[in-house]
């Protein structure tokens, strides 16, 4: 799993077949993140995602997939928690699917902080 701190512009590594993106909407740099993802992709789920995180005042963004128009999973959510089990289950899924490397894009810091605890508490409930 790549994980990185995104600025203006996104990137993501092309050994990945996933985009993942964990963003706070009320942070500037989360906010841009998104736009710069919906610009580029053009995804109408993202767009609309988009549009009901704003209608419905949602603090926290969470989706993974291609991107292309196919689908995508998808989270919003307010509270740090529900992000962490949010996290855990896509990552879940994006392994059921068959997707091998999920590039995650995130903003600001403190997203970081909460999907890489998600990831280790997954890895440490797979080895239960």
């Amino acid at each position: 799993m790549n994980t990185s701190q995104s600025q203006n512009k996104f990137s993501h590594s092309h050994d990945a077949d996933t985009l993942g993106i964990v963003a706070d909407l009320r942070s500037v740099k989360g906010r841009m993140l998104v736009q710069e993802i919906l610009k580029q992709t053009n995804d109408p789920e993202f767009r609309n995602l988009i549009s009901m995180a704003d209608t419905l005042n949602k603090r926290y963004i969470i989706a993974a997939g291609s991107f292309n128009g196919r689908g995508i999973l998808s989270v919003l959510c307010d509270d740090e928690q529900t992000l962490i089990a949010a996290c855990q289950n896509i990552n879940i899924r994006m392994d059921e699917i068959g997707s091998s490397t999920t590039a995650w894009l995130i903003s600001p810091n403190n997203c970081a902080i909460l999907l890489k605890e998600a990831l280790a508490q997954s890895t440490k409930k797979g080895k239960k």
